[in-house]
């Protein structure tokens, strides 16, 4: 809540930090928003451009590409799963599958999470994960594992190498939703920012 003469200002916690609720404050009253981010530095990672995301991306799936056909040893010893090198053939099919369906949009993706190209703060994500595999690359992941009634789960969920991913980040936006077409997640508007004066506190 932000108090500038008459009229008192109350946001919802999610999408306004304490930072941006001190600089509308400021700008109401007269005081530069620059100055007050120059005192009170933020410390985001710096953004990339769409174009910029757009060539790192390809540079990506290039490089990994070229080097999939040793992609099963590798995985085979970072992970400590044998069975990836011991079914190389098998291994191969399903990176290149793997791979396939990355270059549809979740490299993209996890760049732009990483480098906050895109950023939706108006909605918020409601629900929870039901196991149908979809979010895994529509159940193409090199890593899922099917179980028991027509569940999936991450092979690697607990390897300290997985959270070098953003797998667990899932869904980010809508996109991600429509894209693998989840039935666990529910996009949904943020609640209102509600602006009274002190006479509507008053009646309140």
């Amino acid at each position: 809540m932000i108090e500038t003469g008459d009229i008192i200002y109350t946001f919802d916690d999610k999408p306004m930090n304490s930072l941006k609720s001190v600089i509308l404050a400021s700008q109401l009253n007269g005081i530069s928003a620059e100055i007050l981010t120059q005192i009170h530095p933020s410390n985001q990672r710096p953004t990339m451009n769409e174009t910029q995301v757009k060539y790192l991306t390809q540079f990506i799936l290039l490089i990994v590409s070229r080097l999939i056909w040793v992609m099963p040893l590798v995985m085979g010893i970072i992970f400590l799963k044998s069975k990836f090198v011991i079914n190389y053939k098998d291994s191969l099919k399903k990176l290149r599958t793997h791979h396939s369906a990355l270059s549809k949009g979740p490299v993209k993706r996890y760049i732009e999470s990483l480098y906050k190209t895109r950023l939706n703060q108006s909605n918020q994500i409601t629900g929870s994960c039901t196991q149908c595999g979809n979010c895994c690359l529509n159940q193409q992941c090199f890593f899922l594992e099917p179980i028991e009634d027509g569940k999936f789960q991450c092979g690697v969920y607990n390897s300290l190498f997985r959270k070098f991913s953003n797998c667990g980040a899932f869904p980010i936006s809508n996109e991600d939703i429509q894209r693998y077409e989840c039935p666990g997640y529910v996009l949904q508007a943020y609640p209102m920012i509600k602006i009274k004066s002190l006479k509507q506190r008053e009646i309140s």
